[in-house]
């Protein structure tokens, strides 16, 4: 869930619910209802501005755009095929 993984980003970059509120612009009410999972469909403005706050993409916080291991390689592989590669 979306507060979920803003939990384990806050504790990554070792900010507070109230820091994260301050820098994202947001009431600390707002943040505070995300962190717990008591708003099920917060603004698209608020989602952006936390993940612009935490720098990773609305998709990777919604949990939409996170790869594991093994898919990551196939993206960068890839990104470094020319096009020739790319079309087959």
């Amino acid at each position: 869930m979306l507060g979920d993984n803003i939990k384990r980003l806050m504790f990554e970059r070792e900010l507070s619910i109230q820091e994260l509120a301050d820098m994202a612009g947001i009431p600390f009410e707002t943040l505070r209802n995300i962190y717990y999972n008591k708003v099920r469909d917060p603004k698209v403005s608020t989602v952006y501005q936390i993940s612009r706050v935490l720098g990773v993409s609305v998709n990777t916080l919604l949990g939409d755009g996170e790869f594991g291991a093994e898919e990551s390689e196939l993206v960068e592989l890839y990104n470094g095929c020319g096009n020739h590669g790319k079309g087959l």
